[in-house]
């Protein structure tokens, strides 16, 4: 159990922290970063509960993100505090272990978007998207306005030029995700999971 939980732990910080960049200051020192990356990991693996694991998690890294300033990795002090607010705010006595189940990371992220509340760039383009799409959490006219909205705010802060560099590496990434996607998933038969451009059909 403990070295399940550990591997799927792992993998659910790895999906995550790969929408992210290592920190300025070790990003050319894989010992540094590998160091980094394994005291973050202790940290989840320290707080998150024995059972119902993976949804925690997912929250609890989406809580992380929010608050992030850089699009860098947490620092242990960040990710222990989100993990330690949360921890508290989900407990609700000796009996927390028995309480249901907790929802999927994209579930999570669905709700969040169909409440209109923000969420990390990451879950626009790329594989989380064809995910979120694939399930039909996420509608094409939800996604949509999303990625626009993303586009505009960076209109807005960098202008349009430095938007729309943004805006072609990030379908340059989801055209790639996508075809990873499919390799992986033969069997879905036809989902659409296109990227195109603001305004438009996602």
């Amino acid at each position: 159990m403990t070295s399940l939980r550990s591997a799927e732990i792992g993998k659910q910080f790895q999906e995550w922290a790969e929408r992210l960049t290592p920190p300025q200051g070790i990003k050319n020192n894989p010992k540094a970063m590998q160091a980094e990356w394994d005291a973050l990991l202790k940290v989840l693996l320290r707080f998150a509960p024995g059972d119902g694991y993976n949804g925690w998690v997912a929250e609890a890294l989406e809580r992380c993100g929010m608050n992030l300033k850089t699009r860098a990795w947490p620092t242990v002090h960040e990710l222990g505090a989100a993990c330690s607010n949360f921890r508290k705010e989900s407990r609700s006595g000796p009996d927390a272990q028995a309480a249901p189940p907790m929802k999927s990371e994209h579930q999570i992220i669905a709700d969040r978007m169909a409440r209109g509340e923000p969420v990390g760039e990451g879950w626009l383009y790329g594989r989380a998207a064809c995910e979120l799409i694939r399930q039909r959490l996420v509608d094409q006219a939800t996604m949509s306005a999303y990625r626009s909205g993303a586009f505009f705010a960076r209109k807005d802060e960098y202008g349009q030029e430095a938007a729309l560099a943004w805006e072609a590496e990030a379908k340059a990434k989801h055209e790639a995700a996508k075809e990873a996607f499919r390799d992986d998933t033969p069997h879905h038969g036809p989902v659409s999971v296109e990227a195109k451009r603001f305004g438009d059909a996602a």
